[in-house]
């Protein structure tokens, strides 16, 4: 895979958990995104703490030069929006 940039993960949840364990066993760089301050406990992964649907979140992940983002986000009406803010982005 030629990769042009990063991997940024939206929502640290049970699934961008599962996510986030499988790229900490590779060669990846990337960042994860959470609104939620307190997941980020104990961790040592690059990750800003905000809101995945909101562009300027987006754009401090990176978004904008990822090789891929993964929507791992709760809520529909974030998921749209960020997969549209992305796309836009990206």
């Amino acid at each position: 895979m030629e990769s042009k940039g990063h991997l940024v993960v939206l929502g640290y949840g049970d699934v961008g958990k599962s996510i986030v364990n499988e790229l900490s066993e590779g060669p990846f760089r990337f960042v994860v995104v959470d609104s939620n301050e307190k997941v980020f406990e104990n961790t040592e992964f690059e990750h800003i703490v905000g809101n995945g649907s909101d562009e300027e979140i987006l754009v401090a992940a990176g978004v904008n030069t990822a090789s891929f983002v993964f929507v791992a986000l709760n809520d529909d009406t974030y998921v749209i929006f960020a997969t549209l803010i992305s796309r836009g982005l990206n």
